[in-house]
């Protein structure tokens, strides 16, 4: 009688359980999500749909227009106690870009999978700290994994590439082709990285690792035979090491910076 009586109970609960999620689901995106952006930085111009299924777009911080930004609950995600988003960022010439899905757990725990994500390399220069270069091509990161818990990196893999390659320098322009950074987490939670040409004219090699602190370095290498205008450059800081190659280390603190 006792076990007839618990299972009635977990019966009910899971379906009241059912019936809240589904109350709050069909509540509207605006209602909730427009109080929420109202107490942020910067502004939304429009939140339609519903919490199941909606979109934010015109919003703008610190005067930077971002793309649209829609979403739907993936239901199956509920049942291991997360709740899961697809999400996609339709992103115009000139705007960030991309889609994946994103799952929010228990004690903060953030775990997004499956993303790609597109990003004129011009769009970086007023957030890095690069006076007098220019970025020109496109920067794509693609995710297999990224695990956030208590806002410490916990796990990633993924591949950070930026094709048609150039730069604008004191020295000139250059093409550099495409090169890549292979992406993973370290113990420390920060981010350890392989540098690779996927092809251009450095044959550029090296690794860097970057802490939760902003410390960071990295060391690598280039053939000695470079065009005049990345001989230039690499011949600032950068030792011939007997073999036929440049070899270069550095060090410092870095964190990004909003114009």
């Amino acid at each position: 009688m006792m076990d007839w009586r618990m299972g009635k109970r977990g019966f009910i609960g899971l379906g009241l359980g059912a019936y809240l999620v589904f109350t709050l689901a069909q509540l509207p995106a605006e209602a909730v999500l427009g109080r929420v952006l109202a107490g942020l930085p910067g502004q939304a111009a429009q939140v339609s749909g519903r919490l199941w299924a909606g979109q934010l777009s015109g919003l703008v911080v610190q005067g930077e227009a971002l793309p649209a930004l829609s979403w739907s609950v993936v239901p199956s995600t509920l049942l291991k106690g997360r709740l899961g988003l697809d999400w996609q960022l339709d992103g115009g010439t000139g705007q960030p870009s991309g889609a994946g899905r994103l799952e929010l757990g228990l004690g903060g725990a953030v775990h997004l999978s499956g993303a790609d994500l597109r990003l004129p390399a011009a769009r970086l220069a007023p957030h890095m700290r690069l006076p007098g270069l220019l970025l020109d091509g496109e920067l794509s990161l693609h995710l297999d994994a990224l695990s956030l818990k208590a806002r410490k990196l916990e796990a990633l893999a993924g591949q950070l590439t930026w094709s048609q390659a150039r730069v604008q320098s004191p020295y000139g322009q250059a093409a550099l082709g495409s090169q890549a950074v292979q992406l993973s987490g370290n113990e420390a939670g920060g981010i350890d990285g392989q540098l690779k040409e996927l092809e251009g004219p450095m044959d550029l090699r090296g690794e860097f690792h970057w802490l939760p602190t902003g410390a960071y370095q990295s060391e690598g290498s280039v053939k000695q035979a470079l065009p005049p205008e990345l001989a230039q450059f690499f011949a600032l800081f950068a030792k011939d090491d007997g073999q036929g190659r440049l070899r270069f280390q550095y060090q410092g603190n870095y964190s990004p910076v909003t114009p």
